[in-house]
């Protein structure tokens, strides 16, 4: 008897009922009621639905069981019904049995022993039971095998999985009828498995079975129409006992082949089956090798990617993200997101962004942190991904069921280092073109410009102005050198420069204020220039009223020309790393245009100047070939005129005394630095000499400051010179820059006098300003060759192989240039007159 509570109901006539009931076991599992009447009946069947088995007696008032039974099975068809009648025929049998009777008993119902009716009640009752119980078990499995994406099934342990039993989606999967496959023609293991998988299959299936009771393989399977899939297939093993009975507990360690062709069993009991299911695992297995491929991908790309849980912690990170941050990838997994990026405020953020609907992914510029504390600039992409399959979740507007659905992110990390180094790089190629473009026109502007303007200063003025106008530079200024202080003192300025001068102090000694560039520059000559005026250590003195009005880079330009130092020019820029490659040699050259510029300037005015300034010396270990050839010879030399040469070299045409003419030559033509020696004519007191010296010492040292040779004479490598400078010309520099070269510099006399002859001065000055240089050239040597003497000392001819032309250029020049003269002569003649 079943433990749980049984109810029955005992259908009956008064009496019979009062007599069953009275003798009826006192039994705590089964609970009896009574009806009399079939009505009575039918009602406590309606209100009782726990119960579970009805005795009725054939003879019932004004009816029978029979047509009980037939209502009760209209309400209650599974409801077990033990008819007991008195006098039992065949008849009553065979309708009580069409109508549904559980139990037919030909007796009458207060003659059946109480024990016996409880027996009765109890195994209907079991029965009822087990049959419920196994009905609902069988529809769950229905329902369960109609819901699996498979097929259930159980086979003998055979290579050809010869299958006894298919239910399921069978036709769906493989495209055969279960029954042709159970009972013939098809065979699950010849004609479905796939024969490259049949084997390994079939192994994996035993190695799994030596280790217990339970197995799953994957396998590829033919469909009818010759389709591919891929299956999973899930099961246990069955065995036989040695009872007959089945059992799929765990075998012993050791197994062996009970079939010769199948799998192994345990060596006690006999595998007699395997059962389980079959699902389709085709798109799975699709799915998983695109993962993989993925995967593939996401390692083989140069970013840094990662998957965020729901609490910003890694759960995924590709070797990229590794090796880019220093991390292990053991240490980033589950570490939170903080702990690479700093910038966590603006991803929460931008994640809202997200979540509102704004955008699909979001992007943000941060700097990751590396496992050393180092930092690089990175661009970050991200999405945020749903619980159910990872992609990017859809979030609307205060949707707050949608926004639980948010389960981590997925992100990519660009290390940007490269991309903006190079966007500097593009930036301060930029700025530098635009600065070398502006460079350019202010080069050509001040070369126009000096040739206009007549003063100094108005030069100096002119480049600051036009420095200071273009994009680039914020301030430009000149200053010179003031010897007694060695101070840099500002003569010219523009721009921004908002009592900078004021506030610093520059020097060209060795103390701090004499180290930085402008200092340098003066010292050296060279152009000096400083990249960042916030690294550089020697800027410290200028670093805060420089970094105060913007100022960044700045270059100190040399003004010289030649030997000649005219001072240096300050440019300064808001550009980090500026005055580079071509900038810096267009300002070298500016720098070298702005020196000529004074110098001709300075020589002009020495010309046309009233005033000079007068120096006389001696000096004994110049570096002069003229010296050089008279050391050790009792002669004298005297420079009788200068004319300038190609390039750096001068013509020197030279009265030599008291040396035979042949020695001299021979003496003066070894020296490197003479290029060309001529025999013009000897005189009355020695001989005359035409010589072509490259880069004289003297000559150019005055000429680049604007002065002027008026005599030299060399006796016996002893050097006596007079020259003339301008008044505004520093003269203790000049003698300095004598001095360095020889020490034995005495000088003997300086003197201030005011010009003499100057309307032949200003004359002589206009009819050379009225010639070519070729043409003064030819002119004066013409003339200092005694070509205009009679008799002629030397032919057109013998002058034009001296100046290295043809006779014919030599004729033209010559023509040209005296026509020029005569010109000036009639002109100064007429202008005289009036």
């Amino acid at each position: 008897m079943t433990e749980a509570l049984a109810r029955a109901l005992l259908v009956g006539d008064s009496a019979t009922l009062e007599a069953v009931v009275h003798d009826f076991p006192d039994d705590d599992l089964l609970a009896v009621s009574t009806a009399t009447t079939r009505a009575a009946a039918l009602e406590a069947i309606d209100a009782d639905e726990r119960l579970e088995c009805i005795v009725s007696a054939y003879d019932l008032p004004n009816t029978d069981g029979v047509s009980l039974l037939s209502t009760v099975r209209e309400r209650r068809p599974d409801l077990p019904v033990v008819l007991y009648v008195d006098d039992g025929s065949e008849e009553i049998a065979s309708e009580a049995i069409s109508v549904g009777v559980t139990e037919y008993v030909p007796t009458a119902l207060a003659a059946e022993p109480p024990d016996m009716l409880a027996t009765r009640i109890e195994n209907a009752v079991t029965h009822h039971r087990t049959e419920t119980e196994l009905a609902e078990r069988e529809r769950q499995l229905t329902t369960l095998i109609g819901n699996l994406p498979g097929i259930v099934y159980r086979c003998r342990p055979k290579s050809d999985w010869a299958m006894t039993l298919l239910r399921g989606d069978c036709e769906p999967l493989v495209g055969y009828d279960p029954a042709r496959i159970v009972d013939g023609p098809v065979s699950w293991g010849e004609d479905i498995v796939h024969p490259d998988d049949r084997a390994d299959a079939l192994e994996s299936l035993r190695q799994q079975l030596e280790r217990g009771d339970r197995f799953r393989v994957t396998y590829r399977i033919r469909t009818a129409n010759g389709t591919r899939k891929w299956v999973e297939e899930r099961g246990a093993a069955v065995y036989a006992t040695g009872d007959g009975g089945t059992t799929g507990e765990r075998p012993s360690p050791s197994t062996h082949d009970n079939h010769g062709d199948g799998v192994a069993g345990r060596p006690d009991d006999e595998l007699v089956a395997l059962e389980g299911f079959i699902m389709d695992i085709t798109e799975r297995k699709r799915r998983k090798q695109e993962l993989e491929r993925y995967e593939t991908v996401l390692e083989t790309i140069p970013d840094g990617a990662y998957v965020l849980d729901e609490n910003d912690r890694f759960r995924l990170v590709n070797d990229a993200l590794v090796s880019m941050t220093g991390w292990d990838r053991s240490e980033l997994l589950r570490t939170h997101m903080s702990t690479i990026d700093e910038s966590m405020g603006t991803v929460e953020q931008l994640r809202s962004g997200l979540a509102a609907g704004n955008r699909d992914v979001a992007t943000m510029d941060t700097r990751i942190r590396r496992s050393d504390g180092e930092t690089f600039p990175a661009e970050v992409r991200f999405t945020t991904l749903s619980p159910d399959d990872g992609d990017a979740t859809e979030f609307g507007g205060d949707d707050r069921a949608a926004a639980d659905e948010f389960s981590g992110i997925a992100g990519v990390i660009r290390d940007t280092s490269e991309r903006k180094a190079r966007k500097r790089q593009l930036e301060h190629q930029r700025e530098q073109l635009a600065a070398i473009t502006q460079l350019y026109r202010v080069q050509a502007d001040i070369t126009r410009s000096v040739i206009e303007l007549s003063a100094r200063s108005e030069i100096e003025q002119r480049v600051c102005d036009r420095l200071a106008e273009t994009d680039s530079y914020r301030f430009a200024w000149i200053g010179g050198i003031d010897r007694g202080s060695k101070t840099i003192e500002p003569r010219a300025a523009a721009g921004v420069e908002e009592g900078y001068l004021d506030s610093i102090t520059i020097t060209v000694d060795e103390s701090e204020t004499g180290q930085g560039p402008t200092g340098e520059a003066v010292r050296t000559g060279e152009l000096q220039v400083q990249t960042d005026v916030l690294t550089d250590p020697d800027y410290e003195p200028w670093r805060a009223a420089a970094t105060e009005r913007g100022y960044r880079s700045s270059a100190a330009v040399p003004i010289a020309y030649g030997d000649s130092s005219y001072g240096v020019l300050n440019v300064y820029t808001a550009r980090k790393d500026a005055f580079d490659g071509y900038e810096r040699e267009i300002l070298e050259g500016l720098g070298e245009i702005i020196g000529h510029a004074i110098s001709a300037r300075q020589r002009e005015k020495t010309l046309m100047s009233d005033v000079v300034r007068e120096v006389e010396f001696r000096a004994t270990a110049i570096e002069s070939p003229l010296i050089e050839a008279s050391a050790g010879r009792d002669c004298t030399i005297d420079i009788e005129r200068l004319v300038p040469a190609d390039g750096d070299a001068f013509i020197h045409f030279l009265s030599v005394e008291g040396i035979d003419p042949e020695a001299f030559e021979t003496a003066i033509s070894a020296i490197d630095a003479v290029t060309d020696v001529s025999a013009i004519t000897p005189t009355d007191d020695g001989s005359l000499f035409e010589v072509t010296i490259r880069d004289p010492p003297l000559t150019g040292l005055f000429a680049e400051r604007g002065g002027r040779l008026r005599s030299v004479r060399i006796d016996d490598g002893e050097l006596h010179c007079t020259a003339e400078l301008p008044p505004d010309v520093d003269v203790r520099g000049v003698i300095d820059t004598v001095a360095e070269t020889d020490s034995t510099l005495e000088v003997l006399a300086q003197r201030t006098r005011r010009a003499e002859d100057r309307t032949a001065e200003e004359f002589r000055t206009r009819v050379l300003d009225s010639l070519t240089e070729k043409q003064q050239q030819v002119l004066e040597t013409a003339y200092s060759a005694g070509f205009f003497d009679w008799p002629r000392e030397q032919s057109g001819e013998d002058v034009a192989e001296t100046l290295d032309i043809s006779p014919a250029t030599f004729s033209q020049h010559l023509r040209t240039a005296q026509r020029k003269v005569m010109e000036t002569l009639l002109a100064e003649g007429t202008d005289a007159d009036h």
